[in-house]
């Protein structure tokens, strides 16, 4: 049986970045990605599932997929996959300029300060897929999916410190920030159709905050919690 191999490499200037597989054997499970990405079989039969539609690929075959395709292949035969792809990435942070923090109310339930960095994180995730890694695979062949690719220091904050901050970051100065806020109105609704519309209707000097990420220029998020304590 031909030796199982993987190789990616990363393009910085290009943000390009390019995956190898040779001699696989393995499903690959339902996935996505955030990026467009080109796909060319260099041998090897399998069926490919995509979008609720099932097509036959084979040597020669190229494939494209959207950012947020489902998709998943299956060996069609005894034989193995030998199949290249490319990822075209978006920016990536720069760690020596920029950073992210989380800072969340000291004094809330350890349920609702886990449920608001996750809600935050989730966010985070969506309005920076550029922050997120490449799938990684075990030595068993079983594949991961990629978590961001540094660190997101969570500080302690009061309610009235994280309101301040908040209304810090609505000046110009911070504009160029990715923010992140989670409020009591927030965590009050059970449905997003209702958080709309109450978020309407209140003003934001009403709104008690749980939480904020702040993400961007380091000494700017520095100059606004350099000198908070992580939370423990």
């Amino acid at each position: 049986m031909k030796k199982e191999m993987r190789t990616i490499v990363y393009d910085d200037e290009l943000r390009i970045e390019a995956y190898r597989f040779e001699g696989i054997v393995q499903p690959f499970p339902n996935h996505f990605h955030e990026h467009y990405v080109i796909g060319f079989v260099e041998d090897g039969q399998r069926v490919l599932f995509c979008k609720n539609r099932q097509y036959g690929i084979k040597k020669g075959s190229i494939v494209l997929f959207n950012p947020g395709d489902n998709h998943a292949c299956v060996q069609r035969d005894d034989g193995a996959l030998d199949y290249t792809n490319n990822k075209k990435r978006g920016l990536k942070m720069d760690l020596q300029n920029e950073k992210c923090v989380m800072v969340i109310d000291e004094h809330l339930p350890l349920g609702i300060i886990a449920n608001t960095a996750a809600i935050m994180g989730i966010t985070l995730g969506k309005k920076m897929p550029e922050v997120v890694g490449a799938d990684v695979t075990d030595q068993s062949g079983n594949t991961h999916l990629g978590i961001i690719e540094f660190p997101v220091p969570i500080l302690k904050g009061s309610p009235e410190n994280i309101k301040e901050i908040r209304e810090k970051l609505y000046q110009p100065e911070y504009q160029d920030l990715t923010v992140v806020d989670f409020s009591d109105l927030a965590q009050s609704c059970k449905t997003y159709d209702e958080f709309m519309e109450k978020m309407g209707q209140v003003p934001e000097s009403t709104l008690q905050y749980f939480g904020i990420a702040i993400c961007g220029a380091k000494k700017k998020v520095n100059k606004l919690t350099g000198s908070m304590p992580l939370l423990r």
